[in-house]
């Protein structure tokens, strides 16, 4: 009977290899091609540690989201368990994903995990009492955008502190609830109030204060500038999330205005009004990129009392209306007075589109 050879090792092995040796460096150019043997080295790692077994399950399981994912990690290196140089690897991996699998399969892991978030929301109830309390107190909070920029934080580490206090503080969990829906009544209201308008100006062609209705209205007037308000507003009206923006608007329109929304989408395709009309804005490009109009060349100054002009008149920072204004900047100057800083600095965090 012929002696089964080991085959060459393609070169993920040699990488592999030579990561564990300590042969190569991680750079962030090729990190992507490492990842996966960083993970692996860092799962031996952990388990030959002194810490308890409850430590090593929670470390791991912050790598891999389960058994299954690791298992699928290691099992391309299955064929060389007898390599002298990768075997002695590969078996220590079979051990690990043993131990991993049967925690799994007792609960341990999930018990681990609400364990340690649990903990977490400990160090974090000062701060999130202290936001929520601000939150039922404050009457503009039903602005919650306005209101997380406000105290610089954003959705997702807002949502964290209402976990962690529905998890410590019933009584005070109770109370957010009870003024986040009343929020959503007036947020509701707000945002009516201003696409009203939006809808009477494509319809009349003119504002309430008689000027011409132009596209820099409509985007003033656009019931949302932000990306987690979109979230949060299509919600508001029953909609369903989408994964662009003009998707989400058009389906803010259709739930909020079923009778006119053809009115509405049929003005924004008359207009060009795409996707690309929400891209967020560079700065960087704005300023480093020259740009010639009918043969002037736009200025660092001129661009910033364009974006100063956008910011005081609340129209959102997107590729589209940096261009409408742009063209009345050019065309009959902006009403603001110059700012007399060069760059523009902007206060608020601008995210139209993921």
């Amino acid at each position: 009977m012929r002696e089964k050879k080991i085959p060459s090792k393609p070169a993920y092995v040699e990488n592999l290899i030579d990561y564990i040796n300590g042969d190569v460096v991680v750079k962030r150019d090729n990190k992507y091609k490492y990842l996966k043997s960083i993970n692996l080295s860092r799962a031996i790692e952990i388990f030959d540690s002194d810490c308890s077994l409850y430590e090593k399950i929670y470390q791991i399981s912050l790598i891999y989201k389960s058994s299954k994912e690791f298992s699928g990690y290691f099992s391309q290196f299955l064929e060389y368990e007898n390599d002298p140089t990768i075997g002695p690897y590969v078996k220590k991996w079979k051990e690990i994903y043993g131990i991993y699998n049967e925690c799994e399969k007792k609960g341990i892991v999930e018990e681990v995990k609400y364990l340690v978030k649990f903990q977490d929301y400990y160090y974090t109830y000062s701060y999130a009492k202290f936001l929520l309390e601000s939150y039922i107190k404050e009457s503009s909070s039903f602005d919650t955008a306005a209101f997380l920029d406000h105290y610089g934080i954003d959705f997702d580490s807002f949502n964290y502190c209402v976990c962690a206090i529905e998890a410590l503080d019933s009584e005070l969990y109770r109370k957010y609830c009870a003024k986040a829906e009343e929020n959503k009544v007036k947020r509701k209201e707000s945002v009516r109030y201003k696409s009203d308008k939006l809808l009477n100006g494509i319809q009349s062609g003119f504002n309430k204060d008689d000027s011409q209705f132009t596209l820099l209205d409509f985007f003033r007037l656009l019931p949302f500038s932000d990306n987690d308000a979109v979230k949060q507003i299509i919600n508001d009206f029953g909609g369903k999330n989408r994964n662009s923006y003009l998707a989400r608007l058009y389906e803010f329109f259709r739930v909020a205005y079923p009778n006119e929304s053809s009115l509405i989408l049929d003005y924004m395709h008359k207009n060009k009004i795409t996707e690309d009309s929400f891209r967020p804005l560079r700065l960087e490009d704005i300023y480093n990129i020259k740009v010639s109009v009918n043969g002037r060349v736009l200025t660092e100054e001129d661009n910033t009392q364009i974006l100063y002009y956008m910011e005081q008149n609340d129209i959102p920072m997107v590729s589209r209306a940096f261009v409408e204004t742009r063209n009345k900047f050019l065309s009959d100057g902006l009403s603001n007075d110059k700012p007399i800083v060069k760059r523009y600095i902007p206060k608020t965090k601008y995210t139209i589109i993921n």
